[in-house]
């Protein structure tokens, strides 16, 4: 979806800051609900999901797949603000945003590796996805577009506490189903203004 939608955020850049802001809000809407997705999926179900893709060979590392999941909402998150950057001709501190995270990351891995072995990766990938979130974070802010985390990102961190509950309340796999009902239900009784444009029929929105 980022990448299909990358023509319309140029478009949109060109029309000068309030316009990109708007955009920023509804993608991140959409990738911060599908991030999560992917971070339960990948949390609930790891080791199925080793069993299944890689065989008994691998059995035991679906612990290092559990500890990663995480990564995936991070990576969603920061996408759009990479975007947003660049759309509004900051391909600059994207650049530099992207050399700082791969060096956090190769820095980390050397450190970490010779004692921890592949969780060690495990961690140095996810601090290096961090320090890019929060360095895009900042320079989106700096460059003059509302961050609106507190609106826009209210309603995943919603569905991620009902999959906490259900988690640890009857099991894991209850995790997802639970973040999807009350995310559904969040957005129908309390649609943001994204929200009713990414679903028109919502409470009466328009087409």
């Amino acid at each position: 979806f980022s990448v299909a939608a990358a023509p319309l955020s140029y478009r949109t850049g060109a029309e000068g800051l309030a316009p990109s802001a708007r955009l920023y809000r509804v993608k991140l809407t959409l990738l911060a609900a599908l991030g999560l997705c992917g971070s339960l999926l990948l949390a609930a179900n790891g080791d199925w999901l080793v069993g299944a893709c890689l065989g008994p060979r691998f059995q035991g590392s679906e612990v290092l797949l559990v500890a990663i999941a995480p990564v995936v909402f991070v990576k969603f998150v920061s996408s759009v603000l990479g975007d947003t950057l660049a759309a509004i001709s900051r391909q600059d501190r994207l650049g530099l945003g992207c050399w700082i995270a791969l060096l956090v990351n190769v820095g980390l891995g050397l450190v970490l590796m010779p004692s921890l072995g592949a969780m060690g990766a495990v961690v140095a990938t996810l601090a290096a996805e961090t320090v890019l979130l929060v360095f895009l974070a900042a320079n989106v802010a700096l460059a003059g577009v509302g961050l609106a985390w507190t609106r826009v990102l209210v309603h995943p961190f919603g569905a991620a506490l009902a999959a906490l509950v259900a988690a640890f309340a009857v099991t894991p796999r209850f995790a997802v189903p639970a973040a999807v009902v009350v995310a559904l239900l969040l957005a129908w009784r309390r649609p943001t203004a994204e929200e009713r444009l990414l679903l028109p029929r919502l409470h009466g929105g328009t087409r």
